[in-house]
């Protein structure tokens, strides 16, 4: 195995709880933390010997664990010296944290800036977006060095210092990322789309919709994606277009920003689409369907429900759980058998966000018997909130469970169903052996004993 050097050892001790604030990230390689501000902006940052040896160690690594590194830098720890060291293992030399932390503070040493400029040409392409990222991230102080880099004759060189702009998550550099649209290469060309929609800037609609029609679909992607961010409806009529595009991910891109731009015409458009041959797409559609909650879109999505794919059946319960219309109990209960564990515990949630729903399927009370807790806790939760009285005995022999978690979410349930049958599991529950169920039955029992006396 190759070395790595100290500091990104220092970085890889943390990937494990970080979560990058990805950008694109099921269909692009664009993770970042967009913009500056905020308190990790207030420390020194890394000087050039820093930076030099961290590009040093990430270009004698793994690719991949470059892009992860790279994914991780920008992002915030709140351990360390100020925290008394809490999370970190014993034998981290102190000497790293400052290291590490340094490197989410902006770039300000001259020398370290002029460093990270001459590496947008780099060969690697993670040492270049790493280098942007950090330019990005120093506010004015990098802007000589991402303009030459944008007007620089090699395609990489303008891709990264683009990367870089948009980055910075605000308005400094619209009009350099404005003129990088109209770039004679498609790879220049698609990153300042993407750029333009991390911007959200709404002034860009006009220019991402021209983009919308480029003859590369890497272009088009990045348009259709970036619409969304605008939450501009003016990019509603443009993406619709776009839902039969040559390019799949062009119209699953598309789908997910009309799922965004709240419309009518957004919802007729996507219910048209919803047999896409890719099931990308069709996910896309049936998810985007969801987030515009239209009543309309019911039946359509009902039909989603018995699609060959997996996820395409999750999110079309999910979806249907959005829009809580209880002609789709029948479809959910259904689900409810389904061969996919995911698809059965999708079901069971959307089950509970019905309204109107008033009778439970007899599937609930089979999922409050499943082998899987997290799909007995799901049942257990859309039976309170049915509140269907038949089911009391059901969930009153539930309380016979081993798992502390499924009888927890019993009590709920029964606490939470106005019938007086309840009362004697209640009654029962208080001697249970786990202290967190006792306390969730005298609750409820309290509860019901208020409001019988406010009567």
């Amino acid at each position: 195995m190759k070395k790595i050097g100290m500091l990104v050892v220092a970085l890889l001790l943390v990937l494990g709880v970080l979560s990058a604030n990805g950008v694109m990230q099921s269909h692009f390689r664009f993770s970042m933390r967009s913009g500056t501000g905020g308190d990790e902006d207030e420390g020194p940052g890394p000087d050039s010997a820093r930076v030099a040896l961290f590009l040093a160690d990430l270009r004698h690594t793994d690719a991949t664990i470059c892009e992860q590194v790279t994914d991780a830098v920008g992002n915030s720890w709140h351990w360390g010296s100020e925290e008394g060291a809490v999370g970190l293992l014993s034998d981290v030399s102190p000497s790293l944290e400052a290291q590490r932390d340094s490197l989410s503070h902006p770039v300000r040493d001259p020398r370290a800036l002029k460093l990270l400029g001459s590496t947008l040409s780099d060969p690697s392409p993670c040492i270049r977006r790493l280098s942007a990222r950090l330019l990005g991230r120093s506010d004015h102080y990098a802007a000589e060095y991402l303009r030459a880099g944008a007007s620089d004759a090699a395609v990489r060189t303008r891709e990264a210092a683009i990367y870089g702009m948009g980055t910075a998550g605000d308005t400094l550099y619209r009009e350099d990322i404005e003129r990088a649209a109209k770039d004679g290469q498609p790879p220049v060309v698609a990153m300042a789309a993407w750029a333009l929609g991390a911007s959200e800037d709404r002034r860009a609609v006009a220019v991402l919709v021209r983009l919308l029609t480029h003859s590369d679909a890497r272009v088009r992607r990045s348009a259709a994606w970036a619409l969304g961010k605008t939450e501009d409806k003016n990019g509603v009529e443009p993406l619709v277009a776009r839902l039969r595009d040559d390019d799949a991910l062009v119209r699953t891109l598309t789908a997910e920003s009309l799922g965004e731009l709240e419309s009518k015409v957004a919802v007729s458009a996507l219910m048209a689409v919803e047999h896409d041959a890719d099931a990308r797409v069709r996910r896309a559609v049936v998810e985007a369907l969801g987030h515009l909650e239209d009543r309309k879109a019911t039946e359509v999505l009902i039909g989603a429900t018995e699609d060959q794919d997996t996820r395409v059946r999750i999110v079309a319960a999910e979806a249907l759980g959005h829009l809580q219309d209880s002609r789709s109990a029948g479809p959910l209960a259904r689900l409810l058998q389904d061969k996919s564990i995911k698809v059965r515990r999708a079901a069971v949630e959307a089950l509970g966000n019905l309204e109107e729903l008033h009778t439970a399927p007899t599937g609930l009370l089979d999922a409050l018997r499943s082998g899987d807790r997290e799909l007995r806790r799901g049942a257990a939760e859309a039976l309170q909130h049915i509140g269907d009285p038949r089911t009391i005995a059901a969930l009153g022999s539930a309380l016979q469970h081993s798992d502390r978690e499924t009888r927890r979410a019993v009590v709920h349930a029964l606490g939470g169903i106005d019938n007086e049958d309840v009362t004697p599991f209640l009654i029962q529950a208080l001697k249970d052996a786990d202290a967190e169920v006792r306390k969730a039955a005298a609750d409820a029992l309290g509860e019901r004993r208020g409001e019988k006396d406010s009567q």
